[in-house]
């Protein structure tokens, strides 16, 4: 089905060069750079220009709210590496993906890009008296080989009327000049890898692990299903998870950037951004409703413990304080 709606697909000639002289844009700009003075050469504080500077900015330095969440997560990437689809089935998803796996031809290539329309002429005529192409590109650019080398490029890298040129040169010759977004090209073709079929061998990990992620994800909808039901009937997070065979995550307390009181990140909360916004908006105790992520998973999560913004000590944040202070003198 992907492949018929992907077939004979051409981006139209004026978009891609848009998009082409977009992506390929340089620009030189000058600017100057105002250092403010170092650290080090501000004065020190005293104990009690710390103490005033803490009383008038102590909302600054204030421990941020932390939650401890007990979470059900439904994650497609870690069941799939529990399973481990047949060798038929690696085989016959090898077969159907054949043509999309194909690796296209490539070629090694080196251009001399100008300007002018003329300069890309002269280039040319200097190729065609039998000048090298480093010799050309030196006295018309001053610049090495190393600089001209586009290196292995397929069709699809390039811009259409530029790859019809290039792949339809010999090894060792070179192009006409050619228009596009960016001025005159004049290309060499330096070497050519021919378009081939990949062996099984060579894609077997990755079909294995695409076939495994598939089946992951119908695994998840259907015990995300039980989860649902589960959670109407007014069984606890607990009672579910033993259900469905998930483990309960405690995170500890964790801040609403997902950071334990270390400001170390707990690695096994979702990465959904609606994972730390359902935390932090849930009431102490309340059990949110199954949320799906943009990974295909779900996740469901209850609140155990809310612990408030407080006001830190002093000597705790001493150091940031200092710097505050000291930047605050420079900048004055």
């Amino acid at each position: 089905l992907e492949g018929m709606l992907n077939a004979g697909v051409s981006v139209p000639t004026v978009f891609s060069e848009i998009i082409f002289s977009f992506v390929n844009e340089t620009r030189n700009a000058d600017f100057i750079e105002v250092k403010r003075a170092t650290l080090a050469s501000a004065p020190s504080p005293s104990k009690m220009d710390l103490k005033n500077y803490y009383e008038k900015h102590w909302k600054q330095f204030l421990a941020p709210e932390l939650r401890n969440v007990s979470i059900l997560y439904l994650d497609p990437s870690t069941i799939s590496k529990e399973l481990s689809p047949s060798e038929e089935k690696i085989k016959e998803e090898y077969q159907n993906q054949l043509a999309s796996l194909t690796i296209p031809e490539s070629r090694k290539l080196q251009q001399i890009l100008v300007k002018k329309k003329e300069v890309a002429r002269s280039v040319h005529s200097a190729l065609t008296n039998g000048q090298s192409f480093k010799t050309v590109a030196k006295n018309t650019l001053g610049k090495l080989t190393t600089e001209l080398d586009l290196g292995f490029l397929t069709r699809d890298d390039m811009l259409p009327n530029l790859a019809d040129e290039a792949f339809s040169t010999e090894i060792g010759f070179f192009t006409k000049p050619i228009k596009s977004p960016l001025g005159w090209h004049v290309i060499k073709v330096e070497e050519i890898q021919a378009g081939r079929q990949p062996k099984l061998e060579e894609v077997h990990k990755k079909l294995s692990n695409e076939i495994a992620y598939e089946m992951a994800l119908d695994d998840v909808v259907k015990r995300a299903e039980r989860i649902e039901d589960a959670l109407a009937g007014g069984a606890s997070i607990e009672t579910v998870g033993q259900d469905v065979r998930i483990k309960l995550l405690k995170t500890g307390l964790i801040d609403s950037s997902g950071r334990d009181r270390t400001g170390n990140p707990v690695n096994f909360l979702p990465s959904d951004p609606k994972f730390i916004q359902s935390a932090f908006t849930s009431k102490k105790g309340e059990t949110s409703s199954l949320v799906e992520t943009k990974a295909g998973g779900y996740f469901v999560l209850r609140v155990d413990e809310i612990k408030k913004p407080t006001k830190r000590p002093l000597p705790e944040v001493s150091k940031k304080l200092v710097e505050k202070w000291q930047i605050l003198k420079l900048d004055d």
